[in-house]
């Protein structure tokens, strides 16, 4: 937009990150008005350039990407104005982003691990701005700070400088700041808790009826429609690697760039920069980013970002938070090898304010996509690959009756169906049942009901509870399952090592000590093959589900466990590891 200037400032030993390399390269292809500042002093920390800094000419670096180098001069304040002038001007005029190098002094260490020592026999800006003005009449020697005769390296900064009436002023404005700050209360303990999230959308009555499994509408073209409608309400932005000519390696977004080319754009294959760019524009009022990561396993060079889209809305006390809603295909299908297997619920979970969902039917992933554009804060939407072309699930309310799926998925159409929200936080009961409770998410769901119909056969009452939204989960309903039935089975395509289902477990453990429960997953192997064969020992299978809720049947109630743990020695260390393994199973 003619006018807007947007400026990003570092240090030169900070070009050393890649996130300048992504900045750089996202401003070059989409020509934002941006202007790169890096201020070179000639030391990071205490790193030279020699060793902490591989660009060894940024005016060549800027030129490699087409950006307009502008050189300045930070020791002088009237060069300084000027050039940083022409490069806003650059920028402002539309003529594309721009790459400041403000050489500056370093006159004091980075921190108290460094030489902190004040450099009095280098040149100071400060000094020679004061210096002009007295030279043109505009402050007397009197007003300005001064360096003594005898300044040396070591001592206080006042008694090696003439402070001048202008910095004795400043001085006291400062201490009057100080002094007010330390004043005021420190925070309310009980606030720590506050801004966490942002409130979740109300959403009406969801429609269907979650055990139903009656749907015609593919997974992956339930997410076209959504992000069709999110883009047609006029906020919503969707870019990733190859998403607008090609429509996606899953085709969920195909056709999307033909209706809406300038809101559904191709982007670099840099992960980072596609979350990056997605936290920055999703800042700005009513604009909601739908980024995509072609393959999960792309995102974990995005951690420090998902980090900071999670810290945001607690650290600003709620003032601001990114819009910003990241969908990835995720978990082992049928020879999809290392890095194109991995389920991420263990590694992006732990990360506070985040909201993670793992939608596992066409029905919840169109209403969670609808409710995320609605949603003032960050999301991951973690796709199953197998389900994109699958029909799983209660049908859409007023879904057509004749839908050819593989030709709808493969072409660039969107259905019409009523609109509907699905609530974010709150998991829906697939099956009910009395004997145990089996958690699950994604397409652990379906593996886990195909487990409770084969229970069924022998009598068993499997009640299966769909989480849809792990981060936060509903904690409520998978408690007052297990109260009923006594049992709790966990199941996820995740390693069980370390993972999300292990708290799961943590948190029924604590509220209803006794409580039978075990945890079921894939193998804890570093990752899947790409030997179908294989894959199919190490990833989750349904007939591992119905081994773990029979063997977790033949537990002992945890009244009589309970009783019997009164009889272990307590002076013996080791009674407790031979009371359970010989006395837990009954």
């Amino acid at each position: 937009v003619e006018g807007t200037v947007n400026i990003g400032i570092i240090g030169d030993g900070t070009s050393a990150e890649g996130d300048l390399h992504d900045a750089m390269n996202a401003a070059s292809v989409w020509q934002v008005p941006v202007v790169f500042c890096v201020t070179d002093n000639g030391v990071a920390i205490q790193t030279s350039p020699d060793t902490g800094r591989g660009i060894r000419s940024f005016d060549s670096y800027a030129q490699a990407f087409g950006l307009t180098y502008f050189h300045v001069d930070g020791f002088d304040f009237s060069a300084a104005y000027e050039g940083c002038h022409a490069a806003f001007s650059h920028v402002a005029a539309g003529k594309g982003p721009v790459f400041l190098h403000v050489k500056v002094p370093r006159l004091m260490g980075h921190s108290s691990a460094g030489d902190m020592a004040f450099r009095y026999d280098l040149r100071d800006p400060l000094l020679e701005m004061g210096a002009q003005l007295v030279e043109k009449g505009l402050l007397t020697e009197a007003d300005i700070v001064r360096r003594k005769d005898d300044a040396k390296l070591s001592g206080s900064f006042h008694a090696n400088v003439h402070s001048g009436t202008l910095l004795e002023q400043a001085d006291a404005r400062v201490g009057e700041i100080a002094a007010q700050a330390v004043s005021e209360p420190y925070p309310d303990p009980d606030t720590i808790s506050l801004h966490v999230r942002r409130p979740f959308p109300e959403v009406p009555a969801e429609p269907g009826d979650p055990t139903k499994d009656e749907t015609n509408v593919p997974y992956g073209l339930a997410i076209r429609t959504a992000l069709e409608r999110n883009l047609s309400d006029g906020r919503s932005a969707v870019w990733g690697q190859d998403v607008g000519k090609l429509g996606g390696v899953m085709s969920c977004t195909r056709g999307l760039a033909t209706r809406h080319g300038d809101r559904c754009v191709d982007s670099p294959l840099n992960e980072p920069l596609i979350c990056g760019t997605a936290f920055g524009a999703s800042m700005h009022e009513d604009l909601w980013a739908f980024p995509e990561i072609q393959f999960g396993d792309y995102s974990l060079n995005c951690l420090h970002w998902f980090v900071l889209m999670g810290l945001w809305n607690w650290t600003t006390n709620g003032l601001s938070v990114p819009r910003t809603c990241v969908r990835m295909p995720v978990d082992p299908f049928r020879g999809g090898a290392v890095y194109h297997s991995m389920s991420l619920d263990g590694y992006f979970t732990p990360i506070p304010g985040l909201v993670i969902t793992v939608p596992s039917t066409s029905h919840d992933i169109y209403g969670l996509l609808r409710t995320a554009s609605e949603y003032e804060g960050p999301m991951l939407v973690l796709e199953p690959k197998i389900l994109y072309r699958l029909t799983k699930g209660p049908a859409l309310p007023n879904e057509p009756s004749d839908i050819n799926a593989t030709r709808m998925m493969a072409g660039e159409d969107v259905l019409d169906f009523d609109d509907f929200r699905v609530p974010l936080g709150q998991g829906v009961v697939r099956r009910k049942g009395s004997d145990l409770t089996i958690v699950a998410w994604g397409w652990a769901v379906h593996q886990s009901l195909e487990a409770a119909e084969e229970l069924a056969q022998s009598g068993v009452s499997a009640e299966v509870i769909d989480l849809r939204t792990l981060t936060p989960y509903d904690d409520a309903l998978v408690r007052e399952s297990v109260e009923r039935t006594g049992r709790l089975l966990v199941a996820h395509p995740d390693r069980t090592f370390g993972s999300f289902g292990r708290q799961v477990q943590a948190d029924v453990t604590e509220a209803l000590p006794g409580t039978p429960t075990l945890c079921v997953g894939m193998k804890n192997v570093p990752a899947c093959t790409q030997c179908v064969e294989t894959e199919d020992h190490i990833a989750l299978q349904t007939e591992w589900i119905t081994a773990a809720a029979r063997q977790l049947l033949g537990f002992k109630e945890a009244s009589t466990l309970l009783s019997e743990q009164a009889f272990v020695r307590a002076d013996d260390p080791m009674a407790w590891v031979r009371f359970s393994s010989a006395s837990l199973r009954g």
